[in-house]
């Protein structure tokens, strides 16, 4: 996905080529000024005068048929649009409902008896044991601005000494959670490995790697940088993986289609591999590995982590919250189920071919229709290239626009973040962590009394 800057008119965009619709449609667009050209020297011979201005008496011929393939690039590209719009929001949905599963099965299991000594008493048992600490509103993490702006500053340090995904400060200098005030079971270790797990896998199935080749899946470390976005962004010993080191040459063969290949695409997935909050084990990697087909590998993770709280939630490791409750943690992930799946019929279902068929005809001879209608309408030759041109680039570049989005979670670099969602959902599971409100701590008896007496 190509981050931009929404600068006057647009006028920095125009400097992009590597993901760009536009400069994608130049080819064509050439093509049709070279027919042009063509047309206008063979028709300028003395003995083809008179049929050149009797080829078209009134534009009403050609007008109708360009007309009509401007309907039908503007329902592609409306469809195109609809499919990305679509593949974005079932993607959300499917993370957002395996997050509120992740929350509510935690707070479910902070309720056992493994975290009873932890656990903070009731408030309407003790309300003096649960003071909060902190009650003037202040900034938690900047006393002033000038801490703020030492902030901003060491961050984008930090950003430039970036190579490789490897940095020289570190990202606990800038940001660090150190209120970890629990001691994490391995139910709970156990249950975010799951959850983030079957995230990996079900974005790994969305990426629609070559069928022979296991999507990379690696350890999640928290602190780390996000992912770019935008793979323009990577550094250049990054990029060497799965691109030429010639900037002119990616451009070149992104021009031409060629980055576009199941094992362009599959090299470039290998070097961004998804991360697992505490890895993959060998024997899951190799159940995920005999299992057959992307649904039946979603679907054991799936079956793995409901069996898992099945299991916990009779043994009592989730407290005495009653079963029918317990449930909605399974009605959780079944709604995430429906939006992978939401986001598996874009990826899997291609845009209908008898359209895109027709519609590639159709753009193929606006190169020729384009030219003609200027040759007889525009006198001008200088005025008829231009025209010609940019009319020319406006259709194909529309079409272009239109396969671009088709394919949300392929046609890089102006598909989905997948790796970014994954590292924004683990940092997210990692929160669990965390345990408890910080100001529900209980408070030493000599401190309740301090309390008590300046009340008094």
């Amino acid at each position: 996905m190509i981050l931009y800057n929404n600068s006057p008119f647009g006028i920095t965009l125009l400097a992009r080529v590597h993901g760009s619709a536009a400069f994608r449609a130049l080819g064509p667009t050439l093509f049709a000024t070279i027919v042009l050209s063509l047309m206008m020297f063979v028709l300028n011979q003395p003995q083809l005068q008179s049929i050149e201005q009797n080829i078209i008496i009134h534009p009403y011929g050609i007008g109708c048929l360009i007309a009509a393939s401007s309907f039908l690039l503007i329902f592609r590209a409306n469809f195109s649009y609809n499919r990305y719009w679509e593949a974005c929001t079932s993607v959300h949905l499917m993370r957002s409902k395996w997050l509120d599963a992740a929350i509510l099965v935690c707070t479910f299991h902070y309720q056992s008896s493994f975290y009873e000594k932890q656990r903070p008493v009731a408030a309407h048992e003790n309300p003096e044991g649960n003071i909060r600490r902190n009650r003037e509103t202040k900034l938690v993490r900047y006393k002033t601005m000038s801490d703020m702006k030492n902030h901003i500053d060491r961050y984008e340090k930090m950003e430039k000494r970036r190579e490789s995904a490897v940095m020289t400060i570190s990202c606990d200098e800038v940001c660090s959670l150190d209120n970890y005030n629990v001691n994490p079971s391995h139910l709970l270790k156990e249950i975010l490995h799951l959850s983030s797990l079957l995230s990996a896998i079900a974005l790994c199935t969305l990426r629609n790697d070559l069928e022979c080749v296991e999507s990379p899946l690696a350890k999640f470390k928290s602190g780390e940088p996000w992912p770019p976005v935008d793979p323009d962004t990577y550094s250049d010993h990054f990029r060497e993986t799965f691109l030429p080191k010639s900037r002119v040459l990616v451009v070149l063969q992104y021009l031409t289609g060629q980055t576009r290949t199941p094992k362009m695409r599959t090299l470039y997935n290998a070097a961004r591999p998804f991360r697992v909050i505490g890895g993959v084990s060998d024997s899951e990697a190799r159940m995920l590995q005999a299992v057959r087909g992307d649904e039946a590998k979603v679907a054991l993770c799936s079956f793995w982590l409901q069996e898992l709280v099945t299991r916990e939630q009779l043994e009592g490791g989730l407290g005495k919250v009653p079963p029918p409750i317990v449930s909605r943690y399974h009605q959780f992930i079944s709604d995430g189920m429906l939006g992978y799946h939401q986001s598996a019929k874009i990826t899997y279902t291609p845009f209908p071919f008898p359209h895109a068929q027709i519609t590639s005809i159709f753009v193929f001879f606006l190169c020729f229709l384009v030219p003609l209608l200027m040759i007889c309408f525009v006198e001008n030759v200088t005025v008829a290239i231009i025209l010609n041109f940019f009319t020319m680039l406006c259709f194909v570049g529309l079409h272009e626009v239109a396969r671009e989005l088709e394919q949300p979670f392929i046609n890089s670099p102006n598909d989905l973040p997948l790796n970014y969602y994954q590292a924004q959902f683990n940092e997210a599971l990692q929160v669990m962590f965390t345990g408890f409100h910080p100001d529900c701590k209980d408070l030493p008896e000599d401190e309740v009394s301090k309390e008590n007496i300046s009340k008094d």
